[in-house]
């Protein structure tokens, strides 16, 4: 069957359609079963979907999804959600030898690409298991994206660390020491609400390489004082604030020095 062009609507196209391969030609079917997902595509988003269905619902301008030549969606997976519900035809481009750097690209040209859509492609894709153990971080400690990169590489610098998640290069060396660090950060906070600031974290991490430093005794020392604990404005304040509180009432010959 020839696949039928732009202006022939209600028209169902065959999986076996080869001039659908042609890049450039614009299709239209009914074949909802005719399309499957990209793997490692960002998931399709439900409020996006609706207000697609409001829209289309409202006036449906043919736009058109982008697929490869075994028609997986590599972008307009949202759209081809919503003219399902909606029982619309759906248009779409054949780009063939599509990859999912391309599928990324094209994303990211409609709505940018955001952090926890580069980790779900990542773990959908399998080739990096880094970022199943990520994943499994994130959701246990619930930090921000920027927080768990800085505690799981151990203070690295967060935008160059951020560029290689994105490109899926993340390394996690040693997740266990990211726990433990992750265990005492979120211990502060019964008594200290901004202990995810970024500052903050920075701070705690340079208080942990210090072989003098004493966690347990700095949870004690907090607890007492923790109306003294106020936001600060960058990591040296928090240091210079962590030591006050640390060496409060402890003869000077015991002092720790942290800043």
């Amino acid at each position: 069957m020839k696949a039928k062009s732009l202006f022939t609507r209600n028209k169902d196209v065959s999986s076996q359609d080869k001039t659908a391969g042609r890049a450039g030609n614009v299709f239209v079917t009914n074949n909802y079963k005719l399309f499957s997902q990209f793997e490692g595509n960002r998931p399709t988003n439900q409020f996006h979907i609706k207000r697609l269905e409001k829209s289309l619902g409202e006036n449906h301008l043919p736009v058109p999804i982008v697929v490869d030549e075994t028609y997986r969606i590599g972008d307009g997976q949202n759209r081809y959600e919503a003219c399902i519900n909606l029982g619309l035809p759906i248009y779409y481009i054949v780009i063939p030898e599509l990859t999912l750097e391309d599928v990324q690209l094209l994303n990211a040209n409609v709505r940018p690409w955001d952090m926890d859509d580069y980790m779900d492609s990542y773990c959908d894709v399998g080739k990096n298991p880094d970022y199943h153990t990520y994943r499994g971080f994130k959701m246990l400690y619930n930090f921000s994206h920027s927080i768990c990169l800085i505690i799981l590489t151990h203070g690295s610098n967060d935008k160059f660390v951020r560029n290689e998640f994105k490109d899926g290069l993340l390394k996690i060396t040693d997740i266990a020491y990211a726990r433990e660090c992750a265990e005492k950060i979120t211990a502060v906070r019964v008594y200290y609400s901004g202990y995810s600031r970024r500052s903050f974290v920075y701070a705690m991490l340079k208080c942990f390489k210090n072989l003098e430093y004493d966690h347990e005794l700095f949870i004690e020392k907090l607890s007492k004082q923790s109306a003294k604990f106020t936001d600060q404005p960058g990591v040296n304040d928090y240091m210079r604030l962590i030591e006050e509180i640390y060496n409060f009432r402890t003869y000077e010959q015991n002092r720790v020095r942290l800043y």
